[in-house]
């Protein structure tokens, strides 16, 4: 882990940290793949827990988040107290998915539920 420290320490200062894009790149489909099962099966059970009525009865029938990865950006990195490192950095999102949401007495949602979904988030890692 080392040598990654160094290599961000090295590119950071606010710099985009081409190798982390490469990588989130390489591992989209299966973060595409978990993401939306772990969209399913937190928001389904919150759905049916904390909305009223009929609403309660809403959940996802698809999740896709498409085949754009995520980028990453404007990364800044530090080293912990504890000889980790943090990563501050920018996640920037603009995705083609497709979401679709049913429910009983409510119709269902096919289209695209986000066309496109875009994201911006600053966000930080510690390990």
């Amino acid at each position: 882990m080392s040598g990654l420290v160094e290599k961000l320490m090295a590119e950071g200062g606010g710099e985009s940290v081409g190798f982390l894009n490469d990588i989130v790149a390489q591992l989209w489909p299966n973060i595409n793949v978990a993401g939306s099962e772990m969209i399913k099966l937190i928001a389904n059970p919150l759905f049916k827990e904390m909305l009223p009525g009929p609403l309660a009865s809403l959940h996802f029938t698809k999740v896709d988040l498409g085949t754009v990865p995520m980028r990453l950006s404007n990364v800044l990195a530090t080293k912990t107290d504890t000889n980790g490192i943090k990563l501050d950095m920018n996640v920037d999102w603009e995705g083609e998915c497709d979401i679709q949401l049913d429910g009983e007495m409510i119709p269902a949602l096919v289209r695209p539920f986000l066309d496109p979904a875009k994201l911006q988030h600053r966000t930080n890692v510690t390990r």
